[in-house]
């Protein structure tokens, strides 16, 4: 009911800047699982703690292509990782679009799961975060089923509007 009220309150403004730079891991599957629905409920390494992950720099974009960066693969998860600093701590809004099932932390908390089998579409989940001042970490877990397989996210302010001075941390090194 709270994310229904957020979507009525709050129209993003269109354009506002993609998390462009993650670190990605997986992909991570079961026996036995089959489909999008069924590995999303499953908990791998990244949601572990204490668990071994091996993080890989993934190539900058608006729109993590993780068919492309883990091709062929079907029945499975993966998981990306971005450091966001905020100059101030602010509320905000989480926007993400995924192919297919998503699932957000931030800072070790879950602010947003959607276990679906579907397409991918801009801004198509919302979710109303508090980011604190300084770091902070966002983790998203995504499932594949088959066919196409990727993700997008922004992080806009409570007016919809890009939040002034956000930063998210280089993973390639680029500037």
């Amino acid at each position: 009911m709270v994310k229904r009220a957020w979507a009525l309150r709050v129209k993003p403004a269109p354009g506002g800047p993609f998390i462009r730079d993650w670190l990605v891991c997986g992909p991570y599957r079961q026996t036995g699982a089959s489909g999008a629905l069924a590995v999303f409920k499953l908990k791998f390494g990244p949601e572990k703690p204490g668990e071994a992950v091996k993080w890989y720099a993934a190539p900058v974009s608006d729109t993590m292509p993780l068919a492309a960066f883990f091709s062929g693969q079907a029945n499975c998860v993966a998981y990306l990782k971005a450091e966001i600093t905020a100059p101030q701590a602010t509320d905000a809004i989480l926007l993400m679009g995924s192919d297919d099932g998503i699932k957000a932390w931030l800072n070790g908390g879950v602010v947003h799961s959607n276990n679906i089998d579907r397409g991918q579409i801009v801004d198509q989940d919302m979710a109303p975060i508090r980011l604190k001042q300084g770091t902070n970490e966002l983790l998203l877990k995504v499932s594949q089923g088959g066919g196409g397989w990727s993700v997008c996210a922004r992080i806009v302010g409570a007016d919809g509007l890009p939040v002034k001075g956000l930063q998210v941390k280089s993973q390639t090194g680029a500037a």
